[in-house]
């Protein structure tokens, strides 16, 4: 119920979140790759790329919907928004940072990321929102 809640507050801080986590992610990507901290476990950037956007995506259902959009468009959207996002952030890397590379496998982790998070987010409160 915790989601209604925060849907139903219609929060400014709720519908700035989704941009607070790009502008954290423009940052991150923007770093050189020897600034960041090396973790020894393969692939773990999907990994982090997935969690990211899959956090992205939930964030930005919740805005939309506290901006009275529809159950299945926020869902919609939220997947649409945060992919989009997604490729802006791999050109950003391949075109305007000195060592770091755009990856598909990257993009695609951040499309499987944010299309699970409404994947997860539909099954859990279709029956909560009726729109």
């Amino acid at each position: 119920m915790i989601v209604k809640k925060i849907v139903r507050s219609r929060s400014l801080l709720v519908r700035c979140l989704p941009y607070v986590i790009m502008i954290i992610l423009f940052l991150l990507s923007s770093l050189s790759n020897n600034e960041l901290p090396k973790i020894n476990f393969k692939h773990i950037d999907k990994v982090e790329h997935f969690i990211a956007y899959f956090t992205l995506s939930f964030l930005w259902f919740l805005a939309l919907k506290t901006s009275k959009v529809s159950f299945k468009k926020a869902l919609i959207f939220a997947v649409l928004f945060t992919t989009m996002y997604g490729v802006f952030d791999e050109l950003h890397q391949k075109f305007f940072t000195n060592d770091r590379t755009g990856d598909v496998f990257d993009l695609i982790a951040d499309f499987l990321g944010a299309t699970t998070s409404s994947i997860l987010v539909y099954f859990r409160y279709r029956n909560d929102f009726k729109d």
